[in-house]
């Protein structure tokens, strides 16, 4: 869960995992992803999971390059 402020436009953003929850913000002419992400522990594979879909996240946004 991610709490905006009211007077920001935000736009929740679907991820296939249940592990991070991200949020596009507007911010005058910039956007910016703000997410909240767990890893497990002692997890490389968890953290290398999360890595990719976060790499993801970021080349599949066109405002973002």
């Amino acid at each position: 869960m991610l709490w905006i402020r009211a007077d920001l436009e935000a736009t929740q953003i679907a991820m296939e995992s249940t592990d991070i929850t991200a949020a596009a913000l507007r911010v005058t002419d910039r956007l910016i992803i703000i997410g909240s992400i767990y890893v497990p522990p002692a997890s490389p594979k968890a953290l290398q999971q999360t890595f990719q879909l976060l790499q993801q996240l970021i080349e599949s946004n066109p405002s973002s390059n």
